[in-house]
Parts: structure tokens; C-alpha cells; sequence
């Protein structure tokens, strides 16, 4: 009866293990939303999580003391009781402690203290409760000392691998499908249920638990036991510190090697919680054996220093996986299986050793009977407080000063010292010799030289096919891909690893002879050749058509400060506020001056270190001009930008005439996540203009209607030298030019992609399947299907550049404006297969030779060109023009009034 007894108790400890890692995600991300997701918010809520659990092993370990079996395992189910409770009223709880923080502002360490406070507040009751299943069930499930340790080992075990499921679970299905508060009621229902189970078990099987107490022959002296327990408890919290240390580095390695998406750390985690389960669940049978605690740090450590030669290959093995699976649907998990499978080989001994520790330690402290669950409680307790200082210290604090190679031998040395320790509990005979074993692994591990950072550069994740190197091994692909690139500045800090890298520009090129990237965790966020037109326009747009008296700006992400620089060139613009998350983007700002007009020096320039989402949030300020440029909506944490809350935050701090840009790229994505950036977006903003630059996006969000009317204005700014100068080097000539950059795309055709918000954050999930599967969605093969046809010139006929030429007086000179711009040619001319062109480009120069405005000298088009030219003694005939247009590159043109088929043709992108 007994053994059927302690499986369905464990088996619950299973559920309750899932339940428990599926609330850390969704609080952490509820948490997140309201403190931001800069790398200190994201410590404070690991910490306060785990402090929570660290004061529950306390108290429920000194209130096991001398309880019987049946009563423990009732207030078990009571624990579980109150923490489903607390999870069913937890999205309400929120909602009310959140309109309450949210715009509070003021010094930064009196917001540290609210975010603190705050933290302590929202999670801290469930959390301690769920510090009760450790000690109140390995005092109630075990018979004998003797049989605490294998015991102890089964119900961590089982409790974590619940852990490791819930992970996967949660990151891969629950929170993509249902959202916060759903995924927050099912993991309650499942606390509940489970309560009540123990609830009944404990009182039904009272008799069964309540059995004859067998104490350990062996009594251990209090002074000598004091002793222990010190030893015992410093080793728990260099155990627990080193697990969230190498955590935080292993998830940040990870992210430079597959790519920092939800799904990436999502695997990571379980990964990890996956080898300790395994680890624990090794002394489930396990008799006492000499030295054993000693050992198993030993091979941890031994299993660490090995790991540490192997990271820098991390990267090419995570490009060289990924080039064995199609970039399928199915192949998603597929791959990512794969992924988890071989990270777990590689982390399998050392963190599987770690995963013994615990367990171990119990083996070694002897103790009473009635003192299992006591002693369990305050080993797990200052192991929780080791875990806090591996948030707050070296997941963080740390990354502040050294590089994550250093940070990775500073664990190192932790865990020798943990070696050390448990040759002194043990007291080995062999305690000298083993000291100097130890001693001389820690002096090398301090002589080897540091990563080789070329390696964590730029993401090899992002080649999906194998390359001409790929297989001739890491070093002659990292060559070949880099040999064209010097890195001039590499650090990492809490929240990204930053790179500058610079290759020389071709020869031919004007303007600069080099060009300098930026890249964030692998992934490149501007470069200041390849980027250029895009980030410099972010910057142009607004300041063109910005018709607000006010004179403060905001940008979010600086990036290569290209954005503010284009801003500073508007004399009406007397402050740009940048919002900048990472302090390593604001160290490395000076690198990129000499492309953006010296924007770091900039007296306009004034710095907010921070989540964007949090400093507007405090901020009373309001804007002429926010421009948003984060990353690509993939990459975890990014994705509260784009949500339909921080657009509502933002449309708050514009002022009535002020203008709101967001970056959105059509690479790596689909039609569907584009549509739900827009959709999204013209949920807040009721006029929204589209303009392309290349493989990018650039929204413009207003609260009114005034763009249309502000189209002289921004001539005017257009004609003034230094930024006339300025958009020249983009191959802007004119203002027609920027003008034909204008998509005639309709947000109400996306308004079935739904919408992104905080608590369903369905963005980052689907943006990582469209990364994984190289994705791309193209405006113009969209706007050219045959449905599309009838929306697209009725968009056109509302667009900017269709609203400039009706009102223009020299027609002709707009046409040659827009043909020499979106052509790119120094005039408007035909050129060889310019029917590959742009639409606008085409059109431009067909309505061109029917004026009999362009030049004829082009061999290559001579024959079609006489052919153009005679439309134009045509011009009065009206029907004839139709037919013969279209055999010469037009679209559908219909038999109406030549002139104005022709105003409108132009800016037709059918």
C-alpha cells in the first residue's frame, strides 16, 4: 500500500514540477511587460523567484520538524492549494498593481526599490509555497536517515523532469496558443486538482504514512555537525551559484550559435533542467559510498573545464546542423529535437554531476530522523540563495566588467572550491593531494587563453545552406567568411554581446572607404553601408513632414546613430532622445561618427539606458517625432515593441501633429507577420502611410491627416543644402523621388492577420518559425496578384506622390523627377532592360516618350523608342493609346482620356 502510496505522490510532484516552470515563463514575461526586459528587471524577477523559493525550504523545513507522514503530506496538498489559488487571480492582481507602477518615475534607485517591492509582492506568496515540496516530502515519504537520500533524489528528480516538460510545453505550445492569462488558468486547475489530491491521499492513507520512525545508529556530535553544516551549506551555495551563472552563459552562448529566439532558450532551459533531473535520479538506488560527493565535483569540474574548449565551436556545430534540415514546417521540430539532443549530450556530465549535488549533500550531513526535512530546508534554502547571487552577480553584475569567457572561469573557480570543501567533509585521507590536483586545474584554467571572438561574431545561424567551407571545418569557414572583416571592438555586457566590425568598400565607391556594422548577439541591427538608406530615411521622414511645433524627439535604439544624425540635420528638431537598452551600443556609439554626422557629439544627443517600453512609460514628455528601430521581431524581448500596448504608450506621448515611425522587415517573414506588424499598428494609428527601401519597411503612424498638407513643407526642407546633400548620397535627387518610395498598400487587407499584444504574444513565436524557415515576403509580388488589383489603384490614387503631381504645375519635370530617381540614372532615359525596373520606374518613362520628352539615343531601346514616339503625334486619339502601351512595357491602361491615363500610369504599381 505504501509503495502505491508514494508513486501517486510522485506523481503529482511530477505535475506540480510542470506547472511550477510554466509560471517562472509566464511570470517572467507578465513581469517583464511592467518592469521591462533590460537584463536588471529580468535579475530582480529571477531573484525575487528565487528567494521565494528559498524562504518556503525554511520555513516548511523547520515546520516538518516532528510531524507525522499523513499531516506533512496534507500540508503539502494545501502548499499546491494556494499556489493555483493565487494563479487564478494573478492576471487580475497584475492588471491592478499595474495601473499603479506603471508611470511612476523618479531617481533610479527609488524605481529599483518600486520594481523590487513590486516583484515581492506579485509572486513571492506562490513561490514560498512552492518551496513546501522538497522538505515536507522527503520527511514524509522516507522511513529511515538511511533512506533519505534515495528518496530525496526520486522526488527531485521527479519534480524537475516535470519541470523540463513544462518547459518545453510551455515555450512550444501553451504560451504560442493561448497566452498569458489562459496558459495561467490551466497551470491553476492543475495546482488545484493536485492540492486536493495530496489533501485526500494524506487524511484516506493517514495510517499507511504514519509508520514506526527508524533512527540512524549513528549520532553525530552537535559541535561536529555544526561543522558540517557549514561546509555542507557553502557548497550548496556555490552549487546554486554556478547553476545560474552558467545558465545566463550558457543561453547567451546558445543565442550566438542558433539564434536568440523564444524557441533557442526555451531548449536551453530544458536542457539544463533535463541533466540535473538525470543526475538526481542516479542516486535513487544509490547506496552511501566513500568519497562520492568529492567525486562527483570533481567530474563536474573536469566536465566544465572541458566544456570551456569546446564554446568557441558552438556556432559552426549550430550552422552545420542547421544545414542538414529543409526549411519546412515539420522540419521546425525537427530540428530543433536535434538541437536539444545534441545539447544535451554536450552539457549531459557536467550538469549532470550538479544535478547530484544536492542529493549528495544529504548523504554526506547526517541527521535524525525528524530533522530530514529541517536539514533538506535550509540546504535547499542557501542553495536558493546561491541561485539569487547567480542571477543578480553572475548573471549580471559581472557582465558589467568581464567578458563571458571570464565570468565562465569564475565558476570554475567556484566549483574547485565546492571540490575543496567536500574533501574536507569527507574527511578524505587523500585530502592534500587531491587540494593540489585541484589547485593546479584552477592555475590552468586561468593560463589557457580567452575565446577566440571572431568565433561569436556574426551568426552562422543565419546560412541556412551549407557554404563552400562548410564542411572543410571550422577554421577555413570561419576564414572564409571573415577575412574581409576586422573586428574592432567586441564586449559583452548584461544584455547583449556587441561586435564592430569594418571591411573596406569597393574601390569604385563613392563617400567613405570603409563601412562599420553593429552586431547585437550575433545578428547584425545596421551596418553603415548596407543599411544606410533605410536608417537615414527613419530619420529624414519625420523631419521632413513634421508639421509639431514641439522640438523634442525620441529614438529607440541607436544602433550606428545613422537615424540621429539624419534628425540632427533639422534645425526645428532641438533634442533627440535616444532610449538605448544595451550600454555596450552607447560605449561603441563614437565608432560610427564618421557616418552619421558625429551623432555621439551631437548637442542634441541625450541618452535614456533602459527598455523603451519602461522609459516612455515614465516619461511625461511628449514628442514631436518617435522613431522605433529595434531589432528583427524574432529575437526574444523585441517583440514588446511592436505590441498593440507599447503603439498605445507611444500614440500617449505624440503630440497632436507629432509622427510615429516603425522599421519592419519583409526578410525572414512572412505575408501573415507582416500583416499582424500592420494590422496591429493601424489598431492605434488611425492614418498610416507605407514606404519601401529595399528589403525594409517604413510605417508612418499620425493622429491626423495631415501629411498631404504638409507635402511643401517638406519640399522646402528637401531644397535645403545639408539635407538635400544628405539624401543625395541615398540616390534621392528630388522629392518626388522619396515621394515613389510610398507603398499603395491598404492596412484593411491584413485585417484578419489578428493582433499582437502583451498577453498574447503571439509576434516572437510566429516570427521564429518564419526566421527558421528563411521566409520572404515581397510587397510588390503581393500588390501585382490579380485580387489586389482593384485596391492597389485605389491606394495609389490616394498616395503622396499621386497627390504632388495633381497639384504640380510642371508635370513634365515631376515625371523626370521620379524617372531619375526611381530608375537610377543620372537623367531620365531608357537603358538596357529597364523593363526589369520598378514599376514606377517603367511607367515613368513610358508616359515620358509619349510626351516625346526622352532622349533616343539608346541603341539598345531604338527600335521601341520610334515606335514611343509616334504615340506622341497620337496624344489626341485617345483609344489607339491603349493597345499600343501595353505592347511597350505599361500595365492597364483603359480607352479614357490619354492625359489622364497617362498623370495616373506613373504612379501605378500594378
Amino acid at each position: 500500500m505504501y509503495k502505491h502510496m508514494r508513486q501517486l505522490v510522485l506523481g503529482i510532484t511530477f505535475c506540480t514540477g510542470f506547472t511550477a516552470l510554466v509560471y517562472e515563463v509566464t511570470w517572467q514575461k507578465y513581469l517583464a511587460n511592467l518592469l521591462g526586459s533590460q537584463a536588471k528587471a529580468s535579475a530582480i524577477i529571477l531573484a525575487v523567484f528565487l528567494g521565494g523559493l528559498s524562504l518556503g525550504y525554511s520555513l516548511f523545513g523547520k515546520w516538518s520538524m516532528a510531524k507525522k507522514a499523513g499531516y506533512l503530506i496534507k500540508g503539502c496538498g494545501w502548499a499546491e492549494v494556494g499556489i493555483g489559488a493565487w494563479a487564478l487571480l494573478f492576471p487580475i492582481i497584475f492588471n491592478f498593481v499595474s495601473e499603479k507602477v506603471t508611470f511612476l518615475s523618479g531617481p533610479d534607485y527609488f524605481l529599483f526599490f518600486i520594481d523590487l517591492v513590486t516583484c515581492i509582492f506579485l509572486i513571492s506568496f506562490p513561490t514560498v509555497l512552492m518551496g513546501s515540496t522538497l522538505p515536507l516530502l522527503t520527511q514524509g515519504l522516507s522511513m529511515s536517515v538511511s533512506e533519505a537520500v534515495p528518496v530525496h533524489a526520486r522526488i527531485y528528480a521527479t519534480n524537475t523532469a516535470g519541470a523540463f516538460v513544462g518547459c518545453l510545453i510551455g515555450g512550444f505550445f501553451l504560451l504560442p496558443s493561448f497566452g498569458l492569462p489562459l496558459t495561467m488558468m490551466y497551470m491553476a486547475v492543475i495546482n488545484l486538482v493536485g492540492g486536493l489530491a495530496l489533501l485526500i491521499l494524506g487524511a484516506v492513507q493517514k495510517n499507511a504514512l504514519d509508520f514506526e520512525i527508524i533512527e540512524a545508529k549513528e549520532v553525530i556530535t552537535d559541535s561536529k555537525n555544526t561543522k558540517d553544516f557549514v561546509y555542507g551549506l557553502s557548497i550548496a551555495f556555490i552549487a546554486g551559484f554556478n547553476a545560474l551563472s552558467l545558465q545566463t552563459l550558457f543561453m547567451r552562448i546558445f543565442a550566438l550559435s542558433v539564434g536568440a529566439s523564444e524557441y533557442a532558450f526555451c531548449v536551453v532551459v530544458a536542457v539544463y533542467i533535463l541533466m540535473l533531473a538525470v543526475g538526481a535520479y542516479g542516486l535513487t538506488k544509490t547506496k552511501e559510498r566513500k568519497l562520492q560527493l568529492c567525486v562527483n565535483q570533481t567530474i563536474a569540474l573536469i566536465g566544465l573545464f572541458v566544456l570551456y574548449f569546446l564554446i568557441p565551436y558552438f556556432p559552426y556545430g549550430g550552422h552545420l546542423l542547421r544545414t542538414l534540415f529543409v526549411s519546412t514546417g515539420l522540419a521546425f521540430y525537427v530540428y530543433f529535437f536535434a538541437t536539444f539532443l545534441v545539447l544535451a549530450i554536450v552539457l549531459a556530465i557536467p550538469i549532470g554531476s550538479m544535478g547530484r549535488t544536492m542529493p549528495l549533500l544529504l548523504q554526506v550531513i547526517k541527521s535524525r530522523y525528524h530533522n530530514l526535512g529541517s536539514d533538506v530546508g535550509r540546504i535547499y534554502a542557501w542553495n536558493t540563495i546561491g541561485c539569487v547571487g547567480g542571477a543578480l552577480v553572475g548573471g549580471f553584475f559581472l557582465l558589467y566588467f568581464f567578458n563571458m569567457d571570464n565570468v565562465f572561469k569564475i565558476c570554475l573557480l567556484g566549483l574547485s572550491a565546492s571540490v575543496i570543501l567536500a574533501l574536507i567533509l569527507e574527511r578524505s585521507s587523500q585530502k592534500i593531494v587531491q587540494v593540489f590536483m585541484v589547485c593546479g586545474l584552477v592555475v590552468t584554467v586561468f593560463l589557457v587563453p580567452n575565446w577566440d571572438k571572431k568565433k561569436f561574431t556574426h551568426g552562422l545561424f543565419r546560412y541556412r545552406e551549407p557554404l563552400e567551407k562548410t564542411f572543410s571545418g571550422p577554421e577555413e569557414l570561419y576564414y572564409s567568411v571573415f577575412k574581409d572583416q576586422k573586428i574592432l571592438a567586441y564586449w559583452d555586457d548584461p544584455n547583449t554581446t556587441a561586435v564592430i566590425t569594418e571591411f573596406a568598400m569597393p574601390a569604385a565607391k563613392k563617400g567613405p572607404k570603409i563601412s562599420r556594422s553593429i552586431i547585437i548577439n550575433g545578428k547584425s541591427d545596421g551596418s553603415t553601408y548596407g543599411d544606410l538608406a533605410t536608417m537615414s530615411l527613419a530619420g529624414h521622414l519625420p523631419g521632413l513632414f513634421q508639421k509639431s511645433k514641439n522640438q523634442k524627439t525620441a529614438v529607440i535604439g541607436f544602433g550606428t546613430g545613422v537615424t540621429v544624425g539624419s534628425l540632427s540635420l533639422y534645425d526645428e528638431i532641438k533634442e533627440i532622445n535616444v532610449m538605448e537598452i544595451s550600454p555596450a551600443v552607447k560605449k561603441f556609439a563614437p565608432f560610427f561618427d564618421f557616418a552619421n554626422h558625429r551623432a555621439s557629439k551631437s548637442e542634441k544627443l541625450k541618452w535614456h539606458m533602459g527598455d523603451a517600453f519602461r522609459v516612455l512609460g515614465h516619461s511625461q514628455d511628449r514628442y514631436g517625432a518617435i522613431i522605433s528601430e529595434p531589432s528583427n521581431p524574432w529575437v526574444t524581448g523585441i517583440e514588446r515593441l511592436y505590441t498593440l500596448d507599447f503603439y498605445q504608450r507611444v500614440f500617449d506621448r505624440l503630440d497632436e501633429f507629432g509622427i510615429y515611425v516603425q522599421w519592419i522587415h519583409t526578410y525572414e517573414i512572412s505575408y501573415n507577420t507582416v500583416g499582424l506588424v500592420i494590422n496591429t499598428f493601424s489598431h492605434v494609428f488611425p492614418n498610416i502611410r507605407i514606404f519601401i527601401v529595399g528589403p525594409d519597411l517604413i510605417m508612418l503612424g499620425t493622429k491626423t491627416k495631415h501629411l498631404p498638407e504638409s507635402l511643401d513643407m517638406a519640399a522646402r526642407r528637401f531644397e535645403l543644402p545639408k539635407i538635400k546633400e544628405d539624401l543625395e548620397i541615398l540616390g534621392l535627387h528630388s522629392v518626388e523621388g522619396l515621394l515613389s518610395l510610398e507603398l499603395p498598400l491598404s492596412p484593411a487587407l491584413f485585417q484578419d492577420a489578428g493582433v499582437h499584444t502583451l498577453e498574447f504574444p503571439r509576434l516572437t513565436y510566429q516570427a521564429g518559425k518564419d526566421f527558421f524557415k528563411g521566409l520572404g515576403a515581397s510587397p510588390w509580388a503581393y500588390l501585382q496578384t490579380d485580387k489586389l488589383k482593384g485596391v492597389t489603384r485605389l491606394e495609389t490614387e490616394k498616395s503622396l506622390i499621386k497627390t504632388w503631381f495633381d497639384k504640380a504645375g510642371d508635370k513634365t519635370l515631376v515625371l523626370k523627377n521620379i524617372a531619375q530617381d526611381t530608375c537610377g540614372q543620372k537623367k531620365a532615359q531608357f537603358f538596357q532592360n529597364w523593363k526589369s525596373s520598378s514599376k514606377i520606374c517603367q511607367n515613368s518613362l513610358v508616359a515620358l516618350a509619349a510626351m516625346g520628352e526622352i532622349d533616343t539615343q539608346s541603341d539598345t531601346q531604338q527600335e521601341g523608342i520610334k515606335k514611343l514616339q509616334g504615340l506622341s503625334a497620337a496624344w489626341q486619339k485617345g483609344p489607339v493609346l491603349s493597345k499600343k502601351f501595353k505592347k511597350y512595357g505599361t500595365n492597364d491602361i483603359t480607352d479614357l482620356d490619354p492625359r489622364k491615363e497617362l498623370i495616373r500610369l506613373f504612379a501605378s504599381y500594378e
